[in-house]
């Protein structure tokens, strides 16, 4: 995405991750049949081929996730970050 940054391995620096997402959501109590009807056009919109040749030419990969995975996916990170802050040792402030 960037050539002129080298990669974080030349430094000796491993294991790390990057990601950037865009999200759709909505406010707790909607309808499923919405939350459903909103899902399923995003995913239409995901695997046509323009929409994801426009992403990937900025170096992005699409990648769809219904509510479902999603949140299972925010229940791991929150797992996975509370993990790393304990073992840091960073209080709240």
């Amino acid at each position: 995405m960037w050539p002129e940054i080298p990669p974080t391995t030349d430094s000796g620096i491993t294991g790390v991750e990057a990601e950037l997402e865009f999200l759709v959501t909505s406010p707790a109590g909607t309808p499923p049949e919405i939350v459903n009807l909103v899902s399923d056009a995003i995913n239409s919109i995901s695997q046509e081929e323009t929409f994801r040749e426009n992403l990937q030419k900025q170096g992005l990969e699409p990648a769809y996730m219904d509510a479902t995975t999603l949140l299972a996916r925010r229940q791991n990170d929150n797992r996975k970050w509370e993990q790393v802050i304990a073992q840091s040792g960073i209080e709240k402030e």
